[in-house]
């Protein structure tokens, strides 16, 4: 079944309880009610003998559960964090940390935790991105690959923490003292 709200958007929490809850897709990965509810998503829904049938899969919602003691899921489109019900993360102060994109110019930044697709999740302060954004510039220039406006890391909206997150989507590796 697929929780919906009253106002037929798909739940963030579970009734009764409070709850939180994530939307199961078709590709068995994990989505979120904020992405599930957000209109720029193509998401269809299949539920019973449909879920054999789906269309594009990673927006085909086939199921909703309470995230109960997880407390590393994360939604596969937006990659932020569904809270749990009983098993919140720790709060470890983030280590500052120096990381690479292409292992040739360096970037201070904190380490985020985790890594997606083998890729060191890291945060980086908005006068990092800008010198982020410069860097990539002057690659494409000297025609390392395609760079335009639209790219730019510091159009990524600065956390509560006051840094960006370049967690789920970038190329980056973080570089250990031994290899500086």
């Amino acid at each position: 079944m697929i929780a919906r709200d009253e106002d037929g958007t798909f739940s963030k929490w579970a009734w009764p309880g409070g709850y939180p809850v994530y939307h199961l897709c078709a590709d068995y990965e994990p989505m979120c009610a904020d992405c599930a509810n957000d209109p720029a998503n193509p998401i269809e829904v299949a539920e019973g003998e449909e879920r054999m049938h789906t269309g594009d899969e990673q927006w085909t919602l086939i199921a909703s559960e309470v995230n109960w003691e997880d407390a590393h899921l994360y939604c596969s489109h937006c990659n932020q964090r569904i809270e749990s019900a009983y098993a919140e993360p720790e709060e470890k102060p983030m280590q500052g940390i120096k990381f690479s994109f292409d292992d040739e110019t360096l970037f201070d930044g904190f380490a985020a935790g985790g890594t997606w697709n083998g890729f060191d999740n890291v945060k980086v302060t908005p006068q990092v991105a800008a010198q982020i954004d410069l860097h990539f510039r002057e690659m494409a220039k000297r025609g390392g690959y395609g760079y335009n406006d639209e790219d730019d890391i510091s159009r990524i909206p600065v956390g509560d923490d006051g840094l960006i997150d370049l967690s789920g989507g970038y190329a980056t590796s973080i570089i250990t003292d031994e290899e500086e």
